[in-house]
């Protein structure tokens, strides 16, 4: 039985998610749910960096990134290959352009390796081997005698070509000096049952170990007319492909580490394997991620790639009833701690190196573009807030939507990252805001979107469609050579109106101007009350109506309280057709004259939403473990004066009690011990940081479990964010990235 030196039990595997069902089975820097946080050595939770587009253009927007290789051509000299929607790519120098090297493939996973200095490429659909040399304009058949394979490989000289056509147990090799004009007739056969297959194959210690689904064979290098003889040498399940990778663990040496067709993670040193993930293999009714939550059906698109830098073995699966892999566990291979992160749909992963010597690692998604991740701010999660991609890709505003259950909320307060964006000609997004045109329309409309739709009265209200590009300059310049920089004229004459519908209710509207009004457009301002047309005014009285923009002579927040009777409607107040079955709200010109009319140019609608950080349950290891004194330190980023208010429970409490009711001295406080209680980020209060709130956790006796939660007022503004959390003094399990909104 393998039994590494450094790696004794489980018991040392300690760190970041752990889904055992018993609660106190946690360590001191383990939680049951955390999620889009790294967990540091010391017990401290920190925000995830995020990603950045490789190429700004996608491939192809229907294409899956079916494959990604790091081709090293000579020293300073790389290509990154891509496979896509059947065709194949090479990019010099991550300078973010790709070139086709390759069409009419089969749109399926694609694997790559260097062989006596080509590239070799072959598909899961055992389609003709092809290679390149790197200066090609195309690649080119390998040679009509090799046999067509799944996977490829090269080991002391000889190319190997696993999972043939007609038997998915064969092994052909020839030398890689004839590779091109062979016969290819060599070949091993390994024993398994029928139904077995090769899944993957690679080099550990000087030695070529091949995974069936089953087992693991030791290909032996014995020269002669044999050339290579096998033996079996484990029983234990084996590697999904692209899930195998030889990795350096300190103390232990080189194993190959790699997510079994049982769903289990498993380090094999060439004679057996075992298992290193048995904290987060099982459901704890906590965390939805979990192995045994991965979806059968897609397993063989699992993939995995190894960061050597940051001692991470990053594994890509699809969770749940995904239909493809979203979510990545962080695993730190020098202590088997396991970070998950949500809102990865990758299909392809790779580490690929510059000409610098600079290593990144990059992934490409279903819809044709490549990333890199941990690349500075992009994307970055704080411990609070749902993930929106901060460049705007569609698949996670739609995401996002689908998350949230709601609308776009742009810059409206959502506990998210609060961008507005814009649909551009390749219907991507951009930071700019919703643009203006007789019609607003969010691409994601059909989930619940942003649709407005700007009339002049009077029965003249027809919803018209947007040009596919925008340019400004003059009223409504709708020319097509730039994008988005346009405003429009609104209110031009008494009694005209403007409607603003959504599929969901809201109770914010944001107006930015390009030009204010000379006077107050005496606004009156309806919503929809019924299904043929008919709409209802909105008061002070009865709906906290309140006008920041002061009738439109200048930008800003218009805010009420949705009114009960607010209904769904496809028709303006004179039944013209201006949607499809929306929320709306007409605002409406009642002053007679006015100098200077009002010209939009952006307007974002949402929800204001008290946003709530909840930490998981913490639980000590014995009754009495969690007690005083005990110190939470949280680093916000004061981006926002809000009113935040902090609450705790302990022994599985179901009230709260908020801590401005404790004693002084166990309340929040900053690095003066001044008294806060309730707290207002970026203030004075806080000292000259402005960012950290310690706090002693005060538990009134011995308890073994603990639980804290902070919420604010109500807005619009951009979200307030917790960076991150540590524990001092103490022997908690900590963290949970997941915010839990009340509306």
């Amino acid at each position: 039985m393998f039994k590494p030196s450094g790696i004794v039990s489980q018991e040392v595997f300690t760190g970041g998610i752990n889904t055992q069902s018993d609660p106190f089975a946690l360590e001191s820097n383990e939680s049951p749910n955390a999620r889009n946080v790294a967990f540091g050595e010391d017990g401290s939770l920190e925000k995830r960096s995020g990603r950045e587009k490789l190429n700004t253009t996608p491939i192809s927007i229907d294409g899956s990134g079916n494959g990604l290789f790091d081709y090293g051509l000579a020293p300073g000299v790389r290509k990154l290959i891509a496979a896509c929607n059947g065709s194949i790519y090479k990019m010099d120098d991550l300078d973010g352009s790709w070139d086709s090297i390759l069409s009419s493939r089969n749109d399926c996973l694609n694997f790559f390796d260097r062989i006596s200095g080509y590239l070799i490429n072959s598909t899961t659909n055992r389609e003709t081997l092809k290679y390149w040399d790197g200066s090609a304009a195309s690649m080119t058949d390998l040679n009509a005698n090799a046999p067509k394979a799944k996977y490829i490989s090269e080991f002391n000289g000889y190319m190997l070509a696993m999972n043939i056509t007609d038997n998915a147990r064969r092994i052909y090799y020839e030398d890689t000096s004839t590779i091109f004009t062979g016969d290819w007739a060599d070949y091993l056969t390994l024993p398994s049952s029928s139904d077995d297959e090769v899944t993957w194959g690679l080099e550990l210690r000087g030695r070529f170990y091949v995974s069936l689904k089953n087992l693991w064979y030791r290909l032996s290098y014995v020269a002669g007319e044999t050339i290579f003889d096998y033996k079996l040498v484990s029983s234990s399940p084996g590697a999904i492909p692209r899930t195998a990778k030889v990795v350096a663990i300190p103390g232990v040496g080189e194993v190959i580490l790699y997510l079994g067709w049982d769903k289990k993670l498993r380090i094999f040193d060439g004679t057996d394997a075992q298992v290193v993930s048995i904290k987060f293999e099982k459901s704890n009714k906590q965390s939805d991620i979990y192995l045994d939550n991965i979806n059968q059906a897609q397993l063989v698109n699992c993939h995995a790639v190894l960061d050597t830098e940051q001692y991470l073995y990053r594994l890509f699966i699809p969770n749940g009833a995904s239909g493809g892999c979203n979510v990545r566990l962080d695993i730190n291979y020098k202590n088997m701690s396991c970070s998950p992160h949500t809102n990865q749909n990758y299909l392809s992963s790779r580490i690929a190196e510059d000409s610098n010597g600079k290593k990144w690692t990059v992934v490409s998604d279903y819809n044709g573009t490549t990333y890199f991740l941990d690349r500075g701010n992009i994307d970055e999660v704080p411990l609070n807030n749902i993930e929106i991609g901060a460049d705007g890709a569609l698949t996670s505003i739609e995401s996002y939507v689908s998350t949230m259950g709601g609308v776009v909320r742009n810059k409206v307060h959502d506990g998210g990252n609060n961008s507005a964006f814009a649909q551009d000609t390749s219907e991507n997004f951009t930071t700019l805001g919703v643009a203006v045109g007789d019609l607003i329309r969010n691409k994601t409309d059909q989930c619940q979107g942003l649709v407005s739709a700007i009339g002049n009265g009077g029965g003249t209200n027809d919803k018209l469609t947007i040009a596919a590009g925008l340019t400004g300059g003059t009223d409504n310049d709708f020319d097509n050579d730039d994008l988005f920089n346009v405003y429009k004229a609104v209110f031009t004459a008494d009694n005209h109106s403007m409607y603003i519908g959504s599929r969901a209710k809201f109770d914010t509207i944001v107006i930015d101007l390009q030009q204010v009004g000379s006077t107050t457009i005496t606004p009156e301002i309806y919503y929809s009350s019924d299904s043929t047309g008919g709409y209802t005014q909105l008061t002070l009285a009865a709906n906290d109506l309140v006008d920041g923009t002061e009738g439109f002579t200048k930008s800003g927040v218009i805010t009420f309280t949705p009114p009960t009777a607010w209904t769904q409607s496809e028709y303006d107040d004179s039944a013209n057709d201006i949607g499809d079955g929306f929320y709306y709200i007409k605002i409406k010109r009642t002053a007679n004259t006015l100098t200077t009319t009002p010209k939009l140019t952006k307007v974002n609608i949402g929800l204001r939403v008290d946003d709530e950080y909840w930490s998981p349950k913490m639980f000590g290891k014995r009754l009495g473990d969690v007690k005083k004194p005990q110190r939470l330190d949280f680093y916000f980023d004061p981006i926002g004066k809000y009113n935040l208010d902090f609450y705790d429970r302990i022994d599985f409490q179901t009230s709260w009690t908020e801590a401005p009711q404790r004693p002084l001295g166990v309340q929040m406080h900053n690095a003066q011990d001044a008294f806060l209680g309730t707290f207002v980020l970026n203030s004075s209060l806080l000292g000259s940081t402005r960012d950290v709130i310690k706090y002693s956790a005060d538990t009134q006796g011995i308890n073994n479990c603990y639980q804290y939660r902070i919420s604010s007022d109500s807005s619009y503004l951009p979200a307030w964010r917790l960076l991150k959390v540590d524990l001092c003094e103490g022997v908690l399990g900590v963290g949970d990235s997941r915010p839990i909104r009340r509306v």
